[in-house]
């Protein structure tokens, strides 16, 4: 009943938002299907709306507030790879990975499940190394909107009728010197330059990032 609940309000609000996009011109290049693109928890809300029914296999905890997750991205049209990244993280990974090889793309949040906020974990890179795939690092805000200051990650929420912006940074093929700090400056550049082109101040203080 939760998941069914959160999947309507969901897509009321989702429906009313007005969206745009930047888009690097050598990921417009990358084939969407064999990539593999990351962003920051509380960034979620736009790409889970704008990307709806493409098959976008990502990672769910195994939890109570992951079953219900995967029951409302479920609804979306997104596929999950089941796992607990403290007990069973390269469990997951293995999952998430046999799933990519059969049919991508995939997406994570990277710093999840439960911080530092922004801070990734070097899980995308071993799959983007192990597929071959290029990392896309995506940045999502909107304006107005609500940040939710009890969530660790800040949860950015629009408001009804707000304007979203999705930014796809350039893709990223990490060598075996590429790292998570790395991956972390990528997606400040890509985060800050869609505060930016939605009319929000952009920083480079990671406690201010949303």
């Amino acid at each position: 009943m939760l998941g069914f609940l959160a999947w309507c309000v969901i897509a009321a609000l989702g429906s009313t938002l007005r969206l745009t996009w930047q888009i690097d011109p050598e990921a417009e290049r990358v084939d969407p299907e064999r990539a593999v693109y990351a962003f920051w928890h509380g960034r979620q809300f736009l790409l889970m709306w704008a990307y709806r029914g493409r098959g976008f296999v990502t990672l769910v905890e195994r939890s109570w507030a992951g079953e219900i997750q995967r029951r409302v991205i479920g609804r979306f049209g997104y596929r999950s790879a089941r796992g607990s990244s403290k007990r069973r993280g390269a469990e997951a990974l293995v999952r998430m990975l046999r799933m990519l090889r059969e049919r991508g793309p995939g997406t994570l949040a990277v710093d999840g499940p439960t911080g530092p906020v922004h801070r990734s974990k070097p899980g995308i890179i071993h799959l983007a190394r192990t597929l071959d795939w290029p990392i896309i690092p995506v940045g999502a805000s909107s304006r107005p909107a609500l940040f939710i200051r009890e969530t660790w990650c800040r949860y950015l929420l629009p408001v009804p009728f707000a304007r979203g912006v999705i930014v796809f940074g350039a893709p990223i093929r990490p060598d075996e010197e590429f790292g998570t700090s790395d991956l972390d400056r990528a997606l400040n550049d890509a985060t800050e330059r869609a505060d930016r082109l939605a009319g929000r101040l952009p920083t480079r203080d990671r406690s201010r990032l949303g």
